[in-house]
C-alpha cells in the first residue's frame, strides 16, 4: 500500500536509482568493445559470485532432497525483468485446467518484514507481502504463502492446504528450496547482456545454468517452441470497475493526453507494448516495487494507464481516469506439453 511518506521517500530515492541503473545497463548491456573495459574493475567480484553460486549449486545437488509436493520454478538467471511473473500466472493457470491444484511460494520481494512467512489473504496489503505476490494471489485465487525459506514455504501448503502441487515465483537460485522442474526465463533481445557474473553483468549465475533447466522460455523470441509473447485484451478501471476493450479504448482515447506509468524492472517493455497497441502515451517511471505517485499523474494526464503490479499498491479513492492493463502470456504448446505429461494423470 502507498503512503504519502512512502511515495516522498521514492521520489526523493529514484534520481540517484536511475542513474546507477542506467549506468549498469550500460555496462552490462551496452556496446562490448566499451561495455567490457569498463566492467574490468568489477571483475573480481564477479568471482566472488561465480563461487558463490557454484557452491551452493554443488550442495543442492549432493543433497538429493525431495520437495515436499511437486514444485515448479518459473525463474531466470538474469537480474530484471523478463517477464516471469506473467509466465508463472499462466502456467498456474494451465495446471488448474488440467486439474490440479496449485498453491504459490514467493519471497514476498519490498515487503517490511523479509523474514516472516506470511499466508496471503483477502485482506492483504503489499507492505506485508510484497506487490508481485499480492497481485498473483488476487489475479489467480490459489494458496499462497511468502517466505524467506521457500522450502519452508511449500511445507505449509503441504500441511495446511489441498493443494497437490506448487510454483514458485523466482527462486531459481534458492537451493535450500528441492524443485520438481525448473522454467528459465529470458528476454530475446538482452539476452545474456556481456555474458559476465553480477556486479560485473546481468548474470546471477553462469551462463551454463541455462543447460540445466527443463524449459529455457524467451520473451518475444523467434522460435515458437521456445518462445513466449504477451497478450493484451482491456483496460480494467480499478475505481468503477469498468472493462474497456482495446479496441475501444483505442477510439475513445485518440485525442486524449495518455500517460503511461510503471514501476516494472524493465519498463519500456510496457511502453512499447502500449504503443503497440495503437496508443501515443507519454512515459513516466519509479524504481521496480516502488509506489507511483498516482494522484500527481492523474493530475496531469486525461488517461493514466498503469500495470497490475502498479495497482496492487494504489490507496482508494483512486482517479476515474486511471486504468489498468492486465497482462497474459502466451505459452508454448511445447511446454504445456511437458507439464501435462510430468504432472498430470
Amino acid at each position: 500500500m502507498c503512503t504519502a511518506r512512502s511515495t516522498s521517500r521514492a521520489l526523493v530515492t529514484i534520481s540517484v536509482r536511475k542513474l546507477l541503473e542506467k549506468l549498469a545497463s550500460f555496462i552490462w548491456y551496452g556496446p562490448k568493445f566499451i561495455a567490457i573495459p569498463l566492467s574490468l574493475p568489477l571483475w573480481p567480484l564477479a568471482a566472488i559470485t561465480w563461487v558463490v553460486s557454484s557452491y551452493r549449486r554443488s550442495r543442492f545437488l549432493s543433497s538429493g532432497s525431495e520437495p515436499a509436493l511437486p514444485t515448479i520454478v518459473v525463474g531466470g538467471i538474469t537480474v530484471g525483468g523478463t517477464g516471469k511473473t506473467p509466465v508463472l500466472a499462466s502456467v498456474v493457470e494451465h495446471l488448474r485446467a488440467c486439474g490440479l491444484r496449485p498453491g504459490i511460494v514467493s519471497l514476498g520481494y519490498g515487503r517490511d518484514s523479509i523474514h516472516a512467512l506470511r499466508v496471503l489473504a483477502d485482506t492483504s496489503v503489499t507492505n506485508e507481502i510484497g506487490d508481485e505476490a499480492l497481485m498473483l494471489f488476487r489475479r489467480l485465487q490459489v494458496p499462497a504463502v511468502v517466505a524467506a525459506n521457500r522450502a519452508e514455504a511449500v511445507d505449509y501448503l503441504a500441511k495446511n492446504t489441498d493443494c497437490n502441487i506448487v510454483v514458485s515465483d523466482d527462486g531459481l537460485q534458492h537451493y535450500t528450496m528441492p524443485r520438481s522442474f525448473e522454467i528459465c526465463v529470458l528476454d530475446h533481445h538482452r539476452g545474456l547482456g556481456n555474458g559476465l557474473l553480477l556486479p560485473a553483468g546481468p548474470l546471477r549465475e553462469s551462463a551454463s545454468r541455462q543447460n540445466t533447466v527443463d524449459q529455457v522460455l524467451y520473451r518475444n523470441g523467434n522460435n515458437e517452441t521456445t518462445s513466449f509473447s504477451y497478450r493484451y485484451e482491456d483496460f480494467r478501471s480499478p475505481s468503477s470497475g469498468k472493462i474497456l476493450s482495446v479496441n475501444d479504448a483505442v477510439s475513445l482515447w485518440g485525442e486524449h493526453r495518455i500517460m503511461a506509468a510503471t514501476g516494472l524492472g524493465q519498463p519500456e517493455q510496457f511502453f512499447d507494448d502500449v504503443r503497440a497497441l495503437g496508443l501515443t502515451i507519454d512515459t513516466h517511471t519509479v524504481a521496480d516495487h516502488e509506489c507511483l505517485p498516482i494522484e500527481s499523474l492523474s493530475s496531469r494526464a486525461d488517461v493514466v494507464i498503469i500495470t497490475e503490479k502498479d495497482a496492487v499498491k494504489l490507496v482508494e479513492p483512486v482517479a476515474a481516469n486511471v486504468w489498468v492493463l492486465p497482462v497474459s502470456a502466451e505459452l508454448p504448446a511445447t511446454l504445456l506439453s511437458k507439464l501435462s505429461q510430468r504432472f498430470v494423470g
